[in-house]
């Protein structure tokens, strides 16, 4: 499992240096209560646009997340805690301060390059951190990452693509 965390954890950070610099390129900046999902229902944590369906910027594709994917979720740690998917909370909302985690439950594998994750920004209607592939395999299982939040206040989605398929849309806010 220590694998697939520091995996998830380079990808992010190349995320991140994505978009930063596109932050920084294009100059973008941007009150949801917080919404924890339930462990409950793996079907409501996987599927974020089930209740928010008309909130969502585009729907995902639900054949290609049942494919793929169990149940996703955003999740935070306050700044300066170390990694610990023990301490991970689960919510939509997020402080600058705060690192900004991804969990995936992974139903089967997920070939290298095929995964792929964006930011979108809700409110200028344009990719934050545009699309980016995860460059290794990811093995079925659970697979958590965290990273600072490197964004501007306001509301964004979490797009993840497989195949350059739309399957996870997650929405969230940064304060």
């Amino acid at each position: 499992m220590n694998n697939k965390i520091l995996v998830v954890i380079i990808v992010l950070l190349v995320v991140a240096v994505g978009g930063l610099l596109c932050l920084l390129l294009t100059n973008q900046k941007g009150n949801v209560p917080n919404q924890n999902i339930s462990n409950n229902n793996p079907s409501s944590e996987g599927r974020a646009a089930v209740e928010l369906a008309e909130e969502l910027s585009e729907q995902p594709d639900q054949v290609k997340f049942d494919e793929y994917f169990t149940k996703a979720f955003l999740g935070r740690i306050p700044g300066g805690e170390q990694f610990n998917p023990a301490k991970v909370v689960k919510t939509k909302v997020f402080e600058q301060t705060d690192q900004f985690c991804t969990s995936l439950d992974i139903k089967k594998d997920i070939p290298a390059g095929a995964l792929s994750v964006a930011t979108y920004d809700t409110a200028n209607k344009e990719f934050v951190r545009p699309k980016s592939a995860f460059p290794q395999k990811l093995p079925g299982g659970n697979t958590m990452g965290c990273e600072g939040i490197m964004l501007s206040a306001g509301k964004y989605e979490q797009k993840i693509y497989v195949d350059d398929i739309l399957a996870i849309v997650m929405p969230f806010e940064v304060k």
